[in-house]
């Protein structure tokens, strides 16, 4: 699973952090600016808490599923369509997250986190990252 690179900051609006998922074998977050690209196993993105994080998950190749168990979500990415969602981190933590949907032989490698934190602490992640390209 590939989570993409933050799209924008709203302050005050609805959305909080707008990320991108793409569905395919093998995992790696590009972390804002888009420019950067961390590949870790898991793929590892960071949220903040209290305000809704928008999602847009496409897959690359064919059907996989976005699966978070302690939110008791779950959407299917398909190929070549847009799935858009939002969600809401409640309390701070790590969130795992696998691919529900069984997508060939690198299924069991299609895993993921969500770490979720203070907005305070998000704000100065945001900053160091665009400091920093």
């Amino acid at each position: 699973m590939r989570i993409g690179g933050i799209r924008r900051l709203v302050q005050g609006k609805t959305v909080a952090v707008k990320l991108n998922l793409t569905g395919e074998f093998g995992e790696s977050f590009q972390g804002a600016p888009a420019s950067r690209t961390y590949h870790v196993h898991p793929a590892v993105a960071l949220v903040p808490t209290g305000s809704p994080v928008e999602f847009d998950g496409i897959s690359e190749d064919v059907i996989h599923g976005f699966w978070v168990p302690q939110l008791r979500f779950q959407r299917q990415l398909l190929p070549g369509h847009v799935t858009r969602f939002d969600l809401i981190f409640n309390d701070e933590g790590l969130y795992g997250g696998v691919c529900s949907v069984y997508c060939g032989d690198q299924h069991t490698e299609m895993h993921f986190e969500l770490e979720a934190v203070s907005p305070q602490v998000f704000g100065e992640w945001l900053a160091r990252e665009r400091r920093a390209t």
